[in-house]
Formats: structure tokens, C-alpha cells, sequence
């Protein structure tokens, strides 16, 4: 255990620990799990259980779910088929033409992210990221995604609050899971006129542990009322790192903080 952060304002102070834990390898087995992930092959450590043999066989799942029917599903993607030969793309290029129509096509239905695997010679498990890493070999391996009907009614879209919220919460999963798969977390402890309080552990890379716990203390240090919840505020830390970034939570966040953060983003 080491401390990688450490701050101090008039009486207050906190510390930022890395740890090592016997999690390692427990993978999509471990914790809240706020988005599907599907990878190819099936592997526990990375991958919500499935029995897809491949990509184009989980999208035309999804298809066929829109669709509502396995039928209409193939009549698409064979005319998605004939619109590439018709648009003289090289037949390399069929299996990525096709694929991305279907993301399109799907994206009011799901917020959809490709998964690709990150590896190098120093490192002893491939890093997930939603696109490929600099300075490692990369390969999409899967992909990761959250349906409409999980956060939103019926007749309710995707409007691009909700959906820049999901894609973060994405995100926060895959560095969830790439620190579960590590071994690796953190832990903040506060000290505040000599009395220690502990946040919970924290699944992530160091870069966004740091981040997490940055943002917080300053807000903190404005107000130590906040620390009477002693976990991350979904609303409040959105766009300064979250712990608790659930897709069940957008229902609840105030509109005050959604236009904020729509007006933040642009």
C-alpha cells in the first residue's frame, strides 16, 4: 500500500492509497454492473455471459430485437449487403461497412461502444479501452452497451444528455474492470480537525482515482457537509470523475445540473 496523492487545506487533509487485492482475475464477476459488455470469445474476466461466435451475430441479436423478428433482421442487413456492393466498397471493407450501418441504426435503441483489448509486452493482462490506445497493440474484441428501455420509457428518446452520460458510465465500467482484472484499487481517507473519514474503495485507473478524489476534496473544502454522504454525488461530480456514475441514476439527477453539463460539453 502506498499513498499516490495527498492534499491539505486549513484543517483538513486527505491521502489517496494504492492497493493490491485478491480480486484479480474475478473480472465482470465482481460488482454493480451498469452496462452489458460482450466480448469474443467468451471470457469471464472480461465479458457478461453470452453465445455469440462473433460480432455480426450479436448485432443482428439486437437487430432482431428492434426489428421483432430474426427474419426482418437478415432482410436488413442483406439490403445493407447490397447497398456496399452497389457502392463498389472493396469487399475487405464489407464486414466494417455493414457493421457500422447496423451501430447507426441501432443508436436510438442502444447507446453501443466497441471494446478493444490493449496489450504490450509489460503488462500481464490486455487493458480495455472504447477505442485503441497509443503505444499498444490493439484490437477490437467486443463491444459494450446500455438499452434505452433500461434507462428510459417507452415513448422517451435518447437525448444527448443521457446518452453522453452513458457513454461515460462506459467508461467507468471498462476502467472498473481493467483495475478488478489488475488486482489494483484505491482508497481516500479525509481527515477533518483530527477526525479520519473513509471514502469507499475505488475501481479505476490511477489517472482517474486521482482525478476522483482532486475533484472532491475542493469541493469539500467549500462545504463539509458533503462529506455526511461520504461517497462521489453522481450530479455534482459529473463531468469532475464519479464513483457512482449508474445508469439507473440519470432519472434523478436535477434538470439544473443536466443543462450544465449539456452547456459544459459543447
Amino acid at each position: 500500500m502506498k499513498i499516490i496523492f495527498e492534499a491539505e487545506h486549513n484543517n483538513m487533509s486527505v491521502k489517496l492509497y494504492e492497493t493490491q487485492t485478491n480480486s484479480m482475475n474475478m473480472g465482470r464477476m465482481v460488482g454493480i454492473k451498469d452496462c452489458t459488455i460482450i466480448t469474443f470469445p467468451y471470457t469471464y474476466k472480461y465479458s457478461d455471459y453470452h453465445s455469440f461466435k462473433n460480432s455480426q451475430e450479436f448485432l443482428m441479436s439486437l437487430l432482431a430485437k428492434k426489428l421483432r423478428g430474426k427474419r426482418n433482421a437478415q432482410s436488413y442487413a442483406r439490403k445493407i449487403a447490397k447497398h456496399a456492393k452497389m457502392l463498389d466498397i472493396p469487399v475487405e471493407a464489407h464486414e466494417l461497412f455493414i457493421e457500422t450501418a447496423m451501430q447507426d441504426y441501432l443508436s436510438d435503441e442502444y447507446v453501443l461502444l466497441p471494446v478493444f483489448a490493449n496489450s504490450n509486452v509489460d503488462i500481464a493482462s490486455p487493458v480495455l479501452s472504447k477505442k485503441p490506445m497509443s503505444g499498444y497493440i490493439s484490437k477490437q474484441v467486443g463491444w459494450a452497451y446500455v438499452a434505452r428501455s433500461e434507462v428510459k420509457d417507452k415513448d422517451e428518446r435518447l437525448d444527448d444528455f443521457t446518452r453522453n452520460f452513458l457513454k461515460r458510465t462506459i467508461e467507468r465500467e471498462l476502467e472498473e474492470l481493467n483495475a478488478l482484472i489488475s488486482g489494483r484499487d484505491y482508497y481516500a481517507s479525509f481527515e477533518i480537525g483530527g477526525v479520519k473519514y473513509n471514502l469507499p474503495i475505488i475501481y479505476a485507473d490511477k489517472a482517474s482515482a486521482i482525478g476522483m478524489v482532486k475533484a472532491y476534496f475542493e469541493r469539500i473544502s467549500k462545504n463539509q457537509e458533503i462529506l455526511e454522504i461520504l461517497t462521489f454525488d453522481t450530479a455534482v461530480e459529473y463531468y469532475n470523475y464519479s464513483e457512482n456514475l449508474f445508469a439507473s441514476n440519470i432519472a434523478n439527477i436535477p434538470e439544473e445540473f443536466k443543462s450544465t453539463s449539456e452547456s459544459n460539453a459543447k
